[in-house]
């Protein structure tokens, strides 16, 4: 990630400050959550990134984004607070910042160095997740110390990020500290050509269970055969057992050993143990020792989720037992939140399925088990089984492929594509020992770099359309785009009270305050025409911040605002004059712009200046933008708009028209404000000058309901998806797949319905897919009116710039209460291409 003005700001101001510190306190939650999600009985992958990890990276990616500023005040007092959430998220988010950044890679390693054993951990779990090849030598260097707890952690990160150790391993290996040989067991199978066999043989020996349950994988990895012994060893002991001997003897692939473990099953203290490990073994005969153990107390649960493993029992529905109501609360030892089956119903479903199961075959959910479908299961079995899974993968794909199962989702999906091609070749029912591929043959792969991507971009050759050079953005969630955008990314909402708004609670039949996202630290003090001047100079003096916009000559201003649309709306439904809306329609077009400058500071007023009314004037607003420019008239365009729905009579009339959501109508929108503004220009001259393109704006359009909402007649969606469609078939040129809507939803029943019956026309004429991801713009930052269009870009861009926004076009509409509709396709600069 190159850093850029947008992370380098050192002073905060309070919006900034408030708005990281909830980021820090979000995030300290939900990396407690996702951590301990990571051996959940129930989630899955999938699971995994959209209940905590996507928010989670969204936190730390907006914490990033807010450079030194939020580095001094906020994330090195939480790196040495001693509170492990704080500590840890601390860490992720140094070692996110841009890799030539040397003082936070020291910062977090001296941590690593000072802090006491109980931060330690915290601090290797953040250096796990954030591997960078150039640090590899710094963490060699903890090899040298004389704390074992140093070492061993060093070695544990190196060993996460497939990494060497380096010549330091072989006597790390006899280390006197078991932490530091379990952790060297673990780092040879990452650099066997390091290692001689009399050091791992010896560790199968020993009295530590950490220190000899390694030496049984590393063993069992290099192929030496007194590991496969000590297995069988292990599992029959009589007096103590390991649990690792019996899950390398499931998955062995020899059916002697499944018998060995299915003995254990006699032994009390070894049950539970032999039961996880059969269920990995894939054997028809284990699955039947697991269904007569349906009914065990103790048992039942991991009876249950091992017969499901093999045989793809749909453990749901019908084929749950109900928890009794007297024991909820009950300790249930082994496995508390796994859920249980009807054996009754279980029984019956196998007389039936078990045929499908071949006694001499290795089985997973209930389909032959081969390497490709090992793979593919990642995303089907609960996380805990995962970690087992990786351990196989590993010995079968001879270590090429390491799957750490405790990384990010991102990561995890990448390793397990890499081995694919491979794993078509495995024979899963061939034991270890007979597996003649030397040990990570194909080459070590190089260190993992689960950091937060970021997409760089690449140079533009030519392009038609609008070039977004920088952009402006102030709303309840910050005072420019990167932070706005990052805010909402991360679901931060700042909902708060509105100043002398109510509305009508039918249940007190009294008035109860209105709630919306509101600006106070701009408008608060300003009501109508003052107050939008107030938003709209604020958002030119957050895109001034952006460009370094001073020379305002040869530039068209472009701004789109309400216009008094609700005003009408409520004057027509109490069969009055809109008068009122006639009015400020006239003094937004007299007075809007000149005040703005003023208040702005602007001396020279830009060589043209026009204001559009409702939603969908930002659509017409690029159309002239792009006339403009291609006659040459200007060199650049600022093409925003502002608008504001949380003033006290504005709330009473959208309530009266049960537009907003209350208690009254809890299927309306959530007032908001913002000023979005976007500075564009033609690609060519863009790329001349050398300007960094955010996106490309292409195939604006702009179409009208011959009634408005009010009116009486059903949202069809003709002309939102004639609108839709116009954009997408004129996008054709580009990447015409989209692969993401920003769409104009905002909890009002009557645009979801409108919106319902547009999808329905556009996958029917083959231009939207069905599944195809939708974001939200209302939803962060509340129905900002005339704003949505500008802000719904800056999403995208943003979500370019932070590489999370789908591959593909991106598709942005908006909706008006008064018919109009509008549509744009939105390119990443990747994209644009000649």
């Amino acid at each position: 990630m190159s850093r850029s003005t947008e992370s380098t700001k050192t002073a905060l101001t309070d919006i900034q400050r408030n708005v990281c510190a909830r980021h820090l306190d979000e995030a300290a939650f939900l990396w407690t959550q996702w951590e301990s999600s990571l051996d959940s009985p129930v989630l899955t992958l999938g699971e995994l990134h959209d209940v905590d990890e996507r928010r989670l990276l969204a936190h730390l990616d907006a914490l990033v984004l807010g450079g030194d500023g939020v580095r001094k005040e906020l994330i090195t007092p939480a790196l040495a607070s001693g509170d492990p959430e704080l500590v840890t998220v601390a860490a992720l988010v140094l070692l996110a910042m841009p890799p030539e950044d040397a003082s936070a890679l020291r910062e977090v390693m001296d941590a690593l160095v000072e802090g006491g054993p109980d931060l330690r951990p915290c601090l290797q779990r953040a250096l796990q997740l954030r591997a960078e090849p150039a640090w590899v030598p710094a963490v060699q260097t903890l090899l040298q110390q004389d704390d074992p707890a140093l070492v061993a952690t060093a070695l544990e990160v190196l060993a996460f990020w497939d990494a060497d150790a380096g010549p330091a391993l072989p006597s790390l290996l006899a280390h006197p500290a078991p932490e530091v040989t379990a952790a060297a067991l673990r780092a040879a199978r990452v650099a066997p050509g390091r290692v001689m066999s009399a050091p791992v043989i010896r560790a199968l020996d020993s009295s530590h269970p950490e220190v000899r349950d390694e030496a049984l994988i590393t063993g069992s990895a290099l192929g030496l055969e007194p590991a496969f012994t000590e297995c069988r060893q292990l599992a029959s002991h009589s007096n103590a057992h390991s649990r690792t001997a019996m899950l390398l003897l499931a998955m062995s692939g020899e059916a002697v050993n499944v018998r060995l473990l299915l003995e254990q099953l006699g032994r009390p203290g070894a049950k539970a143990d032999a039961l996880w490990a059969l269920g990995f073994s894939g054997r028809r005969e284990a699955a039947e020792a697991c269904l007569e153990l349906l009914d065990t107390a103790e048992l039942d649960g991991l009876a249950a989720e091992a017969f499901r493993a093999i045989t793809g029992l749909p453990l749901e529905g019908v084929f749950l037992r109900p928890e009794p109501e007297d024991d909820e609360d009950a300790p249930r030892p082994h496995a508390p939140a796994l859920p249980r089956a009807d054996s009754d119903r279980v029984r019956r479903w196998w007389q039936e399925a078990e045929h499908r199961l071949k006694p001499q075959g290795r089985y997973l959910l209930g389909q032959p088990l081969g390497g490709a479908w090992l793979l593919e299961s990642f995303e089907l079995v609960p996380l805990r089984r995962r970690h087992a899974m990786a351990l196989e993968v590993a010995l079968r794909g001879r270590g090429a492929f390491p799957i750490q199962t405790r990384a990010s989702t991102h990561l995890q999906r990448a390793q397990l594509r890499a081995a694919v091609a491979s794993a078509r070749q495995w024979n899963l029912e061939s034991p270890f020992r007979t597996l003649s591929t030397p040990w990570r043959a194909s080459g070590a792969r190089p260190a993992s770099t689960p950091r937060l991507p970021v997409r760089r971009q690449e140079p533009l050759l030519s392009a038609e359309g609008l070039a977004v050079t920088s952009m402006g953005l102030v709303s309840a969630l910050g005072e420019d785009a990167a932070g706005s955008c990052a805010a909402g990314r991360a679901a931060l909402l700042r909902i708060q009270e509105l100043e002398e708004a109510y509305v009508f609670d039918p249940a007190s039949r009294e008035e109860t305050p209105a709630y919306g996202h509101s600006v106070p630290w701009v408008t608060r003090g300003f009501t109508g025409l003052g107050r939008l001047v107030a938003l709209g100079a604020s958002g030119l003096r957050s895109l001034q911040r952006a460009s370094g916009q001073d020379d305002w000559e040869k530039v068209a201003l472009l701004v789109t605002t309400h216009g008094g649309v609700h005003a009408r709306l409520h004057a027509e439904q109490e069969g009055a004059t809109p008068a009122e809306a006639v009015s400020l329609q006239t003094q937004l077009q007299q007075s809007l712009i000149p005040r703005m400058l003023k208040t702005l500071g602007v001396r020279q007023a830009p060589r043209v200046q026009k204001v559009f009314l409702g939603e969908a004037g930002f659509f017409q607003a690029l159309h002239e933008a792009a006339e403009l420019l291609r006659q040459g008239r200007v060199e650049q365009c600022i093409v925003g708009g502002m608008d504001s729905l949380v003033e006290p009579e504005m709330v009473r009339r959208l309530d009266a028209l049960r537009l907003l959501k209350s208690p009254s109508n809890p299927v309306g929108f959530v007032p908001g404000e913002a000023a979005a503004f976007l500075r564009v220009e033609a690609p060519g001259a863009a790329l001349q000058r050398k300007a960094p393109i955010e996106a490309l704006l292409a195939s604006p359009r702009r179409q009208v309901e011959p009634f408005h909402r009010k009116s009486g007649q059903p949202a069809l969606g003709v002309a939102l998806a004639s609108c839709i469609g116009a954009t997408l078939g004129s996008a054709r040129g580009n990447d015409s797949q989209v692969g993401l809507v920003i769409a104009g939803l905002n909890g009002d029943a009557y645009r979801a319905q409108d919106w319902g019956h547009a999808l329905i026309r556009l996958r029917g004429e083959g231009l939207l897919e069905a599944g195809v991801p939708e974001w939200y713009p209302a939803f962060p930052f509340g129905e900002a009116g005339a704003a949505m269009g500008p802000l719904g870009v800056a999403m995208a861009a943003r979500g370019f710039a932070r590489a999370y926004a789908p591959p593909g076009t991106t598709l942005l509409w908006v909706s008006s209460d008064t018919g109009e509709r509008g549509a744009l396709c939105i390119h990443a600069p990747s994209v644009l291409h000649s």
